[in-house]
């Protein structure tokens, strides 16, 4: 199990540490994996409403179709 000696700082690279029994370079760094997972849902959520945006926009045009077909036929009798 790894405690706090396994670590040691990467030079020049604030929240970075090395495992020193794997070599592998970890990021401890919270708070930035905290503001990236907040702007990656933030990003998913506008697209997400984009996408409903424009299945509403399709929907109407559609609508206005229908409605306008309807008129002219009713101007034609």
């Amino acid at each position: 199990m790894n405690t706090e000696n396994n670590f040691w700082p990467v030079e020049n690279h604030p929240g970075l540490v090395r495992d020193t029994s794997t070599g592998a370079i970890i990021n401890r760094d919270m708070t930035g994996y905290d503001q990236y997972m907040s702007n990656y849902n933030r990003i998913k959520k506008e697209r997400e409403e984009l996408e409903q945006l424009k299945g509403d926009v399709s929907s109407l045009k559609s609508d206005i179709s229908v409605i306008k077909e309807l008129l002219i036929k009713m101007n034609q009798e």
